[in-house]
């Protein structure tokens, strides 16, 4: 939700959800066609992080971004046993 809010404005028409549950952890993928917008590195008009994402950083093992071929691509993995 923050992608698609914070990148708004753009012509962004699509975004694609993909979540792998594995024994040893959880990796939600979520990309988009819009601009260009690293949500790792979002600061907000007041100078802190997005709420939401200061959380995903505290549970997740691993929090990636990367822009190929158009689109924005957000990888984070959570370690199933450090999140239990």
């Amino acid at each position: 939700m923050n992608t698609a809010r914070y990148a708004a404005g753009s012509k962004s028409d699509m975004i694609d959800i993909f979540l792998n549950i594995t024994p040893e952890a959880v990796i939600l993928k979520v990309r988009d066609n819009g601009k260009i917008f690293n949500p790792t590195e979002y600061i907000n008009d007041s100078g802190e992080m997005i709420t939401g994402l200061k959380l995903i950083r505290e549970i997740s093992s691993k929090i990636e971004y990367n822009r190929v071929i158009g689109f924005n691509t957000t990888i984070v993995t959570v370690d199933r046993k450090k999140a239990e």
